[in-house]
C-alpha cells in the first residue's frame, strides 16, 4: 500500500493541479465554447439548407461564415466581460489556512 492506503501506482491530483483543472474549464466554457457554438450552429442548418435546395455547402464568400465568426467572437468577447465583472463574485473576508489540533483547516471565505 502506498501513501493514503492507496496503491502505490495510483496518481494522487495535488491541489494545483485540481487547479489547473479548474482554469482549463473556464478557458473551454469562457472562451471555446462561444467561439465554437455559432460556427457549428451555422454549419448544421447551412447543411440542412443545402440539402433542402439541391446545392453543395456555400463558400466563404457566398455564405454568411465571416458574420457567424464576428458573432462568435463577440459572444466570447461578452463572456469574458461577465466573468471579470459580475462572474466569481468572492463575497465576504477570506479567512487564512490555519491549524486546529493538529490539523490544517484550509482557507476560505466567510
Amino acid at each position: 500500500m502506498g501513501r493514503h492506503r492507496r496503491h502505490v501506482a495510483q496518481f494522487i491530483a495535488t491541489p494545483a493541479q485540481r487547479l489547473t483543472e479548474k482554469k482549463q474549464m473556464r478557458i473551454f466554457l469562457h472562451i471555446f465554447l462561444p467561439l465554437i457554438t455559432p460556427l457549428v450552429l451555422y454549419t448544421i442548418w447551412a447543411k440542412i439548407d443545402a440539402k433542402r435546395k439541391g446545392r453543395g455547402m456555400p463558400d466563404w464568400e457566398e455564405g454568411h461564415w465571416f458574420w457567424v465568426s464576428v458573432i462568435g467572437c463577440v459572444l466570447a468577447a461578452v463572456s469574458l466581460i461577465y466573468l471579470t465583472t459580475l462572474g466569481d463574485d468572492t463575497i465576504g473576508k477570506y479567512q487564512s489556512p490555519r491549524l486546529e489540533d493538529g490539523k490544517i483547516v484550509p482557507g476560505r471565505f466567510k
